[in-house]
């Protein structure tokens, strides 16, 4: 059971039980990676997506990181940021994490692929630690990630079109990780009770000053 934090007593019951309730279905079994993409329209339906998905983490490479308030509806007060200057820093660290690396791209490009084992993205092996990586609007997903990655997936196409745009394709890649009932692992009692506690820090407005006179740090 997850204790009491004291910042609780200063929101309605309503909003601990939803934030509780919210926290119990995160996970960091599955990730993303935001590799290079600079439409802020598409970052924050990105970032909502990972919300409504149950995803506690986003990683983000490169600098031009900005989300459109009335996309997001505020879920980046709700996701961790993780940021790199390289592909190759991320790379290195999602793998000393444990993750996976899986490169999103459309078909025609996962099937050139010949060194990664190839998945339609309904069959990847959500039991496992994946980080799905999103590439850029203009070039895709940078070598140097390709190199590291463990996997290629793609959503399978019937039409004229050859891909979706990157916001869409990661939402129904995550819809798929529920297809056969949500399995993902969720945090740890320490896990939650750390995100718990930086939530309710930058929800509740002075929040630092209320936890000085409580005489906790």
């Amino acid at each position: 059971m997850l204790a009491r934090h004291p910042l609780e007593d200063f929101i309605v019951p309503e909003r601990s039980a939803k934030l509780r309730e919210v926290l119990a279905q995160r996970t960091k079994q599955l990730t993303l990676v935001v590799d290079q993409i600079f439409h802020p329209h598409n970052i924050s339906a990105v970032i909502r997506s990972a919300d409504a998905f149950g995803i506690a983490d986003l990683h983000v490479i490169g600098n031009n990181f900005s989300s459109n308030q009335g996309i997001a509806l505020g879920s980046e007060r709700w996701i961790t940021f993780h940021r790199y200057n390289s592909g190759q820093e991320a790379a290195q660290a999602l793998s000393a994490a444990g993750y996976a690396l899986v490169v999103l791209e459309p078909e025609y490009l996962s099937r050139q692929k010949s060194h990664l084992k190839t998945f339609a993205v309904s069959d990847l092996p959500f039991n496992e630690k994946l980080a799905i990586v999103l590439g850029s609007e203009k070039q895709g997903v940078s070598p140097e990630l390709k190199a590291q990655a463990s996997f290629a997936a793609h959503i399978p196409m019937y039409g004229f079109v050859e891909s979706f745009n990157v916001s869409v394709a990661c939402a129904i890649t995550l819809f798929c990780s529920t297809l056969k009932g949500r399995k993902l692992e969720t945090l740890s009692d320490t896990e939650q009770a750390q995100l718990l506690d930086y939530w309710l820090r930058r929800d509740i407005d002075g929040s630092d000053l209320i936890l000085k006179r409580l005489g906790i740090k």
